[in-house]
């Protein structure tokens, strides 16, 4: 009897090995997934830019629905708004739309109408977490309806400009959009599972391989259509042309996943344009080289004076105490100006 329970115990715990095996992929690509997404996001207030801080920089807030949620946006404007020139700006991932706010100012300037909105489970918009990269494009789907809808403005008057997570969704979406002319990505990947495999090499080193799948397989059952969507293959298929903006050394998006793929998968494609910048990293990639420092230093400056135990929590005692560390005129004007010219000069060329 003792023998046949230690041969039952053996077989079993054989079984129980097995089964662990097999499913450790699908466990691990399960613990990617949660950990990069099924939480709030709140844009860190060291990086919170307000809208009253500009001079001649309008806003008006307006709600949408993308699917289940609510969306925040807002319209930014100043007061020499040009008849049928609008941007619709796509954020990155964990990053409200006051983000940006400097860089959209600029825009506004010269006279664009721009959109913006946060996220699913971003900042102002509803939703506790999102199951994957193609929800950005869900969200965009849902925001040029809304523009389309409420400023009674045809597809050849848009323009898609995307960082990051908002690059990828606005590029992997332009095929089927083919009246869209101009598509800007700043920072952008090909495709919605990219950096979760990224992810992954992290945690499984050598024994990535039986993860891929999985990844994929979790990111297919969340989105059924628009996991499939890819950058390349969009750029393949749509009519618009495209201005792809990267750093050589963003370790977020690694210019395999980006730039460098893009060229592969089309090479000599005329209706694409290339910026590869210098040391720009990833959040920065906008600044010039004296604004990456300023801001650099700005942010150890806010941290020393700032005693707040929640630096996320934005509110005006927040932002003052950000404002107290730094020149406000200077701080508000540390873009790359010859690159936005030359995002301007493509997108009226």
């Amino acid at each position: 009897m003792k023998e046949e329970l230690k041969k039952f115990a053996k077989k079993l715990f054989k079984n129980i090995k097995k089964d662990v095996k097999k499913e450790a992929p699908n466990v691990a690509a399960e613990a990617i997934i949660t950990t990069l997404f099924h939480h709030k996001n709140k844009t860190d207030v060291r990086h919170y830019f307000n809208a009253r801080w500009f001079n001649d920089f309008h806003f008006q807030r307006e709600l949408f629905r993308s699917k289940d949620h609510i969306l925040t946006g807002y319209y930014f404007y100043s007061g020499n708004i040009i008849k049928d020139k609008v941007i619709i700006f796509s954020c990155g991932y964990g990053k409200g739309c006051h983000y940006y706010l400097d860089f959209i100012h600029y825009f506004t300037e010269r006279g664009y109408l721009v959109f913006t909105y946060d996220n699913t489970a971003t900042d102002e918009s509803d939703g506790n977490g999102i199951k994957g990269f193609p929800q950005a494009i869900l969200d965009l789907i849902s925001a040029i309806q809304f523009v389309q809808k409420d400023k009674v403005i045809k597809e050849d008057k848009l323009i898609l400009i995307g960082e990051e997570m908002g690059g990828y969704a606005s590029g992997a979406l332009a095929k089927d959009y083919k009246g869209i002319k101009k598509i800007v990505m700043l920072n952008a990947y090909n495709s919605g599972s990219d950096l979760l495999k990224l992810s992954g090499h992290e945690w499984a080193k050598e024994n990535i391989k039986p993860y891929l799948k999985n990844i994929d397989v979790a990111q297919e059952k969340a989105f059924p259509i628009y996991s499939r969507y890819t950058v390349a293959k969009s750029m393949r298929n749509s009519k618009g042309e495209f201005l792809v903006i990267q750093s050589d050394n963003d370790l977020l998006v690694p210019m395999e996943a980006g730039i460098n793929l893009f060229r592969k998968k089309l090479p000599n494609w005329k209706r694409v344009s290339y910026v590869v910048l210098s040391g720009r990293g990833h959040d920065d990639i906008y600044y010039s080289d004296e604004g990456f420092m300023y801001r650099k230093q700005a942010m150890k400056n806010y941290s020393k004076v700032s005693k707040l135990s929640t630096r996320n929590h934005v509110n005006e005692e927040n932002l003052n105490a950000l404002i107290s560390v730094v020149d406000k005129d200077v701080y508000l004007d540390l873009l790359d100006k010859s690159l936005m010219e030359c995002i301007i000069t493509f997108i009226e060329k």
